[in-house]
This record gives C-alpha cells, structure tokens and sequence, in this order.
C-alpha cells in the first residue's frame, strides 16, 4: 500500500463482463465490460487491453476515459485463438488482468461467445 492524502489506496479490482456475451464477425471482436466494484481506495482513471495471438501480444491499449465500456478489435482472422486482457487502473496501481479466451471456428458470419 502506498499512502494516499489521507487513507491508503491499493490496486483496483477485476473488471467484469458486463454482459456474458461477445460478437466476432469475420475480422471483429467487440468487447464490453463493467468497472470492478473494488477501486482500491482511488477512483478508476482507465483501462489497458491487451489482445494476444497465442502467445504473441498483437494489440497494447491504453484507455484514458473511465467512462469506456467497449473496445473493438479489427483485423482478426478466422479459425484462430485471441486472448483478450482487460485491466483496471487506478491514480496508483494496475489491478489483475480479466483474461477471455475466444475461438472463431465456424463459419458464420457472425459467432456469439459465452464467458462463465
């Protein structure tokens, strides 16, 4: 913990789902989300996204707006394996990454995932 004006502030919590669902169709994946319940004491300044290819990092973002809930990741391609890091932050510290792992393995135009 780090002393902040006058009470202690820690890292935030996880975020959340917002909704237990995902979109990808054909080279999209829109992801949503809830703010943690947990700030760690200082309000929720941003987010960091992180988009992986297996093990590859393919996309660093840095979200600045508390008040972002979506992001959209372009240019994926089908029939491959994302993980998707989605992190909380506060004035101090970075909170422990939410981490989804996404298939496309069909088809369709658009395909619907089920986070639990």
């Amino acid at each position: 913990m780090i002393p902040f004006l006058w009470h202690y502030v820690e890292k935030p919590g996880k975020v959340s789902i917002k909704s237990s669902e995902s979109l990808i169709q054909a080279t999209l994946i829109i992801k949503r989300w809830k703010a943690p319940a947990d700030d760690g004491g200082s309000p929720i300044t941003g987010y960091r996204l992180i988009l992986q290819k297996g093990e590859t990092e393919i996309e660093n973002n840095n979200i600045t707006d508390p008040g972002t809930i979506t992001y959209s990741f372009r240019g994926l391609e089908k029939d491959t394996t994302y993980t998707v890091k989605l992190f909380s932050r506060n004035f101090v510290f970075e909170g422990d990454p939410t981490k989804t792992n996404l298939t496309d393995s069909v088809s369709y135009t658009t395909l619907t995932f089920h986070f639990k």
